[in-house]
């Protein structure tokens, strides 16, 4: 099944009193390939979303970091692989302005290898 967007994020705010919700965005990010959301951490200028990308022009599935400020707007974005699949499947905000990102590679060999990417956001 192919998908045309990487993900969507909604977010609610609830208030204090009772469980009211307000939705403030629904974006969409990625490429016209099969792209995949997996986590999201709340970051101090907004949030930070990663996953998984074929569609930004290699022929492998490759680890895609998307940082978002308050508003859903793309700040920057990494994106990052070798040979074969490469995903990212959780993030940390460890600072203000670090992230640490869990991710795994094919190993070639038909399994997989687990690793971390550091990122000063």
């Amino acid at each position: 099944m192919l998908r045309a967007t990487l993900f969507q994020v909604i977010l609610f705010v609830v208030s204090g009193s009772g469980i009211q919700a307000q939705q403030l965005f629904e974006r969409t990010y990625g490429s016209t390939g099969p792209d995949v959301g997996e986590a999201v951490a709340i970051t101090p200028g907004g949030m930070v979303v990663v996953g998984s990308t074929f569609g930004l022009g290699g022929a492998d599935q490759d680890v895609l970091v998307i940082s978002l400020n308050a508003d859903g707007e793309a700040d920057w974005s990494v994106r990052t692989g070798g040979p074969g699949a490469d995903v990212a499947f959780d993030v940390l905000s460890i600072t203000s302005n670090e992230l640490l990102v869990a991710e795994k590679h094919a190993d070639g060999q038909g399994g997989f290898t687990n690793g971390f990417l550091e990122l000063d956001g």
